[in-house]
C-alpha cells in the first residue's frame, strides 16, 4: 500500500482544503497521475499519485486537511494488500512449553473501519463536510435535500432546515420556500486574503498619493510593439518601467522588520490577477534584468496558469513590490492595500482621454491615474512624491 499525504510545500504548516477528487475509489492510477485538487494558502494544486495501482481509499472527501494528514491509499500494482495482524493459529493456541511460557500475548489491535465502504454508502451529491457530518448524525439521506449553496452544493443550513421541519410541532414550509440567506463556506484562499488584508489595514501605517500621468508615449509604444509581438500586455510595460525605477528608489523595494528595514537587491513584482477563485498575486522575478518581451512572456504564462489554478505555491513567495491594475475594468483610480511585508503598492487606473492645460493652451490627451500606497515606517511623504513624479516622467519617455 502507498499513502498520499498532504505536503507542506516548505511555506507554512497551514495545510489545505480538498476541493475535488479527479479519481474515484476503484480507479486504476499511474504514478505521477493527478489524483486530487487541493487549495493551499496560495494556489490550487493537483497532488499526484505516489504509485501505480488502484485507488482503494479516499480518506478526506472534501474540507480542510493538515500537513501530513492521510488523503488516500493506493494499492500497489503488485496487488499486495495489508498484511494480516499476526496471531496464534488454532493448533498453536493449544501448545505449551518453554518457548511460550511466561511470554504475554500481544494485544489484538482492532482495525479501523473501511472508510471506502462508509463513503460508498453515501449519495454521490455535492455537500459541504459540515453538512455531511450533520446528515450522518441524524440519519438523513442527502439525496432528499436540494442544496442552496454555490452550484447547488448542500450546506449545513440546508440539513438544519430539514431537521427543523421534521420535529414535532415545527411549522410547515410552503412549497418552494427556503432560507432567506445563503451560506457560502470560506475557501482557504478567501481566508488567507482576509487575514492579510486585516494585517495590512491594522498593522501598516500606510498613506496614498495620486498623480495623473500622460499615457500618450505608453500607448504609442504598446501599439508599435503589438505589430511585431502579438498579444503583448500593457502591464508588461508598466512592470518594466517600475522595475528600473525601483533600482533607483530601493526603499520602495523593501520590507519592514521591526528592528531594521530590509532592502531587497532583486526586483520581484507581484501582479494582482483576478480569477474565479478570488484575487491571486503571483510573482514576476528579476524584472529589472528582463526585457519587455521576457517580462510579457513570464506574465502571460503566470496569468493563464493562475486562472487555471496551476500556479505552484512557491510562485507567490518572495515578492518585493506589488502592481495592481484595474484599468481594464474602467476604474479611474483606487487605493490599494500594501501586501505585507512589502513597503509599497502601485494602483493603476484606466487610460482615458482628458482635457489638460499647457502654457495657457487647452488640449486633449490620454491620461492614467497612478496611486501609490506606501508604508510610512519605511518611506516619507516627500520621498513617495518624488518616486511618483519620476514614474510619471519615465512613462513619457518610452
Amino acid at each position: 500500500m502507498s499513502d498520499l499525504r498532504m505536503p507542506a510545500y516548505g511555506i507554512s504548516d497551514a495545510g489545505g482544503t480538498v476541493i475535488r477528487w479527479l479519481k474515484q475509489i476503484g480507479d486504476a492510477v499511474e504514478a505521477g497521475e493527478s489524483l486530487v485538487l487541493v487549495e493551499t494558502e496560495k494556489a490550487a494544486v493537483e497532488l499526484d499519485s505516489p504509485a501505480t495501482g488502484i485507488l482503494r481509499e479516499i480518506c478526506v472527501d472534501q474540507g480542510h486537511v493538515s500537513v501530513a494528514e492521510l488523503l488516500a491509499v493506493i494499492e500497489d500494482e503488485t496487488g499486495a494488500g495489508e498484511s494480516p495482524i499476526p496471531g496464534p493459529t488454532s493448533s498453536e493456541s493449544t501448545k505449551t512449553g518453554p518457548a511460550t511460557e511466561g511470554i504475554p500475548e500481544a494485544p489484538v489491535v482492532p482495525r479501523r473501519p473501511d472508510r471506502s465502504t462508509r463513503r460508498s454508502a453515501e449519495p454521490n451529491v455535492r455537500a459541504a463536510p459540515a453538512a455531511r457530518r450533520l446528515a450522518r448524525k441524524h440519519g438523513i439521506d442527502l439525496g432528499r435535500i436540494r442544496g442552496t449553496g454555490p452550484r447547488g452544493r448542500i450546506v449545513r443550513a440546508d440539513v438544519e432546515q430539514l431537521i427543523g421541519t421534521s420535529r414535532p410541532g415545527a411549522p410547515a414550509l410552503a412549497p418552494g420556500s427556503g432560507p432567506e440567506t445563503e451560506r457560502e463556506e470560506l475557501s482557504q484562499l478567501r481566508r488567507v486574503v482576509a487575514q492579510r488584508m486585516i494585517e495590512s489595514a491594522t498593522t501598516i501605517p500606510q498613506f496614498h498619493l495620486t498623480v495623473d500621468a500622460d499615457a500618450g508615449a505608453l500607448l504609442k509604444a504598446y501599439r508599435q510593439r503589438r505589430q511585431t509581438a502579438q498579444g503583448i500586455s500593457m502591464t508588461a510595460f508598466l512592470v518594466k518601467v517600475l522595475a528600473e525605477l525601483l533600482k533607483r528608489y530601493p526603499r520602495f523595494n523593501a520590507s519592514w522588520k521591526e528592528d531594521h528595514i530590509e532592502i531587497h537587491r532583486s526586483v520581484n513584482i507581484n501582479v494582482a490577477v483576478a480569477t474565479d477563485r478570488g484575487l491571486l498575486v503571483p510573482v514576476l522575478r528579476d524584472c529589472a534584468s528582463g526585457t519587455i518581451d521576457e517580462i510579457d512572456e513570464q506574465l502571460v504564462d503566470l496569468v493563464n496558469r493562475a486562472r487555471a489554478g496551476k500556479v505552484l505555491p512557491e510562485e507567490f513567495a518572495g515578492g518585493t513590490f506589488t502592481l495592481s491594475n484595474l484599468g481594464m475594468y474602467g476604474i479611474r483610480e483606487f487605493n490599494g492595500l500594501i501586501n505585507p511585508p512589502q513597503s509599497a503598492l502601485l494602483a493603476v487606473g484606466e487610460i482615458r482621454e482628458r482635457p489638460f492645460v499647457s502654457q495657457g493652451m487647452i488640449g486633449i490627451r490620454p491620461e492614467m491615474s497612478l496611486t501609490l500606497a506606501a508604508d510610512h515606517r519605511v518611506v516619507d511623504g516627500a520621498e513617495a512624491a518624488r518616486f511618483l513624479d519620476a514614474l510619471r516622467n519615465n512613462l513619457t519617455r518610452l
